[in-house]
């Protein structure tokens, strides 16, 4: 196993290596446990460290600078140049897919060049969803398949400090959370609950919640809103207890995501670790779920996403008023499910295998 007693700690860089990002946090410290010794990039250049790193391990280095258009060139330049580097001083890069394509693409050609060079350039490609090996040979026919290894997305369970259960009644609450940005397709989910009443007699809510960094758009999504008080809009930043608890004042949580880009999903993860059901689109974490227990949907444009998650919500209500307790069960169903197959025993031990295999 790695590493034994005796032998020498695996060193490695896990990128990035300063974030809030919980789950790459977890990731960080079921390797510490697996006795990996963590690096950040500025130690990594440090003579003492550079020569002790073996592995290299990104995520999103796919995603170019978002600013001019220059610095979208010079941000692909810089990378492919500091992969380069990193293969002549025989250090071993371990990427991990966790998008089709960046989701807030400027220039898609240039983009779909970044991410071929990474795929030819890795020595191991890390897939959080087995679709992910379809997507990579969409990019690269010649992909070697030993390359590839799977190890799913971690579940949430350890750092949730209390589960309430919600009693189920006439109102069913939706809950909206994560970054407040234009490709969460969140003013379509706000056209289609403005619509919803001439459907159904069922009442419900829907609360959107998140961080945003364009006041542009948040005006756009008040304003879609305004004159609906069945949407409550909550565009600040909470903490992580904070936000546990408001996912668990909701019934079901709801996630329109653009299937143009989007793969897996942390917050569908997130919900499942706080015994809540999703509607969302049928993305590469929920294909490799083959129980029950949400509910998933296809679309090929906007017009059509928009009809088929109205009719998805309108399933929902029916089942509810079939049932009351359907929601909290299938929640129920999707937290065994999670802390069985997506542990983080089961997460450590399948990065030890691949930092193995190198």
């Amino acid at each position: 196993m790695l590493p034994s007693k005796k032998e020498e700690k695996l060193h490695i860089v896990f990128l990035p290596d300063i974030t809030d990002n919980i789950h790459i946090l977890n990731i960080h410290e079921a390797l510490k446990k697996g006795g990996v010794q963590i690096h950040t990039w500025k130690e990594f250049k440090k003579f003492r460290y550079f020569f002790k790193v073996k592995i290299i391990h990104y995520n999103w280095i796919e995603n170019l600078n978002y600013g001019s258009n220059a610095k979208y060139i010079i941000s692909f330049i810089k990378k492919v140049m500091i992969l380069c580097l990193l293969k002549m001083f025989n250090k071993k890069i371990v990427w991990t897919i966790n998008n089709k394509i960046s989701h807030e693409s400027r220039y898609k050609p240039l983009d779909i060049i970044m991410i071929k060079f990474i795929i030819i350039i890795s020595n191991r490609i890390h897939i959080l969803s087995n679709i992910s090996r379809q997507v990579i040979k969409d990019y690269y026919k010649n992909i070697n398949n030993n390359k590839i290894f799977y190890i799913p997305h971690g579940n949430y369970i350890d750092n949730i400090k209390k589960y309430v259960l919600k009693k189920p009644d006439k109102k069913i609450k939706f809950i909206y959370f994560g970054i407040i940005r234009l490709y969460k397709n969140i003013e379509l989910l706000i056209e289609v609950f403005n619509s919803l009443e001439k459907f159904t007699d069922v009442d419900f809510e829907l609360e959107i919640t998140g961080k945003y960094d364009s006041h542009e758009y948040i005006r756009k999504l008040t304003q879609l809103a305004h004159n609906n008080d069945k949407i409550i809009l909550h565009f600040n930043y909470i903490n992580d207890d904070e936000l546990n608890a408001v996912i668990q004042s909701s019934d079901i949580a709801i996630f329109p995501f653009d299937m143009t880009s989007a793969l897996n999903s942390g917050t569908i993860m997130l919900a499942f670790s706080n015994k809540r059901t999703v509607i969302a689109p049928l993305i590469g974490t929920l294909q490799d779920i083959k129980d029950n227990f949400y509910y998933s949907y296809s679309y090929d444009n906007y017009e059509e996403h928009k009809n088929v998650l109205l009719n998805t919500i309108l399933t929902v209500f029916n089942d509810y008023k079939n049932n009351m307790e359907i929601l909290n069960y299938k929640g129920e169903q999707a937290y065994s499910y999670v802390d069985k197959n997506n542990n983080w025993e089961i997460i450590k031990s399948g990065f030890l295998n691949l930092y193995n295999s190198l």
